[in-house]
């Protein structure tokens, strides 16, 4: 199902029609690049004996995706995001992020004349009472850059019709977070994702299976 936007003289239809035949072509990259790189041997890093949420690293993805429908010149978009994380003096973190989608693509029948997607958001976070109580302050779309513009593309020709909005999606503001303490031994699990890999490489499930 795909919705189709066309104009015929002064009237402007909105409709939902079936796809008989249609591709879409992915294409995902993803490069984690941990600032220790700089001052540590591959060696040591390789060992992934560090907590992720402890350590200064830049996270890189593109993708790549085109909507291939018959009867209709479709042109692929670009996804590109960049998120960096960064530990400040006081054990603040300082998260950042840049997602930008390009322009002049194809989207089911409709073609993006401005980037869909278009922002960076900033977080700096800080831990108190033993990590229970998180205190974060964020700006989202510092540069107020999100808008959607697209045209459609009606099968079959006919004439297009231009979507355009905009509002203010700039936003700032304060966040606090406050974990109850808990007896739940679960609760209390290390949730480091690299420690429970090699929990899970080192044969616990098959151990437990026996």
């Amino acid at each position: 199902m795909a919705q189709i936007i066309r104009k015929d003289g002064k009237n402007l239809y909105n409709e939902q029609v079936n796809i008989s035949s249609m591709r879409i072509h992915n294409f995902n990259l993803g490069v984690p690049i941990p600032f220790m790189i700089f001052s540590k041997p591959l060696s040591e890093i390789m060992k992934f004996d560090f907590n992720p949420d402890k350590i200064n690293f830049m996270y890189l993805y593109a993708g790549y995706q085109k909507h291939d429908i018959d009867n209709l010149d479709n042109k692929g978009f670009w996804i590109f995001n960049v998120m960096a994380q960064v530990l400040l003096p006081k054990d603040i973190k300082l998260t950042a992020n840049y997602s930008y989608l390009t322009p002049k693509a194809g989207y089911f029948y409709f073609t993006a004349e401005k980037p869909f997607n278009n922002n960076v958001d900033i977080t700096l976070t800080k831990k108190f009472m033993d990590n229970r109580l998180t205190l974060s302050v964020f700006a989202n779309d510092i540069f107020n850059g999100q808008v959607m513009q697209v045209r459609s593309n009606p099968p079959g020709g006919g004439e297009s019709v231009v979507l355009r909005n905009k509002y203010d999606s700039r936003n700032f503001g304060l966040s606090i977070n406050y974990k109850i303490p808990t007896k739940n031994k679960l609760a209390k699990e290390d949730t480091n994702i690299l420690n429970q890999t090699k929990k899970d490489d080192s044969g616990g499930v098959m151990q437990q299976g026996q």
